[in-house]
């Protein structure tokens, strides 16, 4: 396979140390049988992790249309159920996908990040749609996403994701 170059309008930025990959999916704990999406699969490092936990099914989305073919070589040869949907995750319905609530993971990239994150935790109905959210951020939104009441990292999106 030849390299792609990262993309700076998508924010890219992949994960390549395994031991940190193999942290983050054992951070969900048992994955076996469940459903999981993960946002962003680019060159599918994070993504064969998760084809090894044996995943009921596996929804990769991924908007850069040069690592459809790299995803769809590495879904194609798993023996879990897969499905690669090349669309912008802020248009996807990605709940159409499931028939049960989703683990979701994602390295998001870091110009739409937050918009992710709020498309995920505004939900008018309790519980939401999906099990759990591992996600991955730039450290200075990570530190917006839990800043507490009365500091400088306080705002719109730490109330939203409190």
């Amino acid at each position: 396979m030849h390299k792609i170059e990262q993309k700076k309008k998508f924010g890219q930025n992949f994960l390549t140390d395994q031991s940190v990959i193999e942290r983050i999916v054992s951070i969900a704990g048992q994955l076996e049988n469940k459903s999981i999406l993960e946002i962003g699969g680019g060159s599918g490092n994070l993504t064969k992790h998760l084809i090894k936990a044996k995943p009921k099914n596996l929804i990769v989305v991924e908007i850069d249309k040069d690592y459809v073919e790299t995803l769809s070589k590495i879904l194609q040869s798993s023996t879990v159920k897969t499905t690669l949907i090349s669309e912008d995750i802020l248009k996807t319905d990605i709940y159409r996908y499931f028939s049960e609530p989703p683990v979701i993971f994602g390295n998001l990239p870091y110009n739409i990040s937050s918009q992710i994150l709020v498309k995920f935790l505004k939900f008018n109905v309790w519980p939401p749609k999906f099990n759990d959210l591992i996600l991955m951020f730039q450290k200075e939104l990570a530190n917006k996403i839990t800043g507490k009441y009365l500091t400088t990292n306080y705002g719109r999106i730490s109330i939203i994701s409190n």
